[in-house]
């Protein structure tokens, strides 16, 4: 998922959305075939935890957010496999 934000003003008109996080467009994948009956696989996929906005003085928009970045390996080795995940919070501040 994404987080977008919009504003509105006292008559209620929203502006247009801005996309923070351009998480669809970063998330990777990768896979090698390492042999006739191996591979290895790997993805990152982002996604948005929690959010706070507030107004500065000078009317910017000020947004506290978490990002999560997920990991995940995997592969197979004859009739082996394994695999593992990992997730990753960080915090974000912006000014808009």
């Amino acid at each position: 998922g994404d987080l977008f934000f919009s504003t509105s003003s006292v008559g209620g008109k929203l502006s247009t959305p801005v996309n923070v996080t351009n998480n669809a467009f970063r998330r990777t994948f990768a896979a090698l075939q390492t042999g006739f009956a191996s591979n290895v696989e790997v993805s990152k996929t982002f996604y948005p935890g929690p959010a706070a906005a507030a107004f500065d003085k000078d009317g910017h928009l000020l947004l506290l957010m978490i990002q999560n970045e997920r990991g995940l390996f995997g592969g197979q080795v004859g009739l082996g496999s394994f695999g593992g995940s990992s997730t990753t919070p960080t915090m974000q501040f912006l000014r808009f």
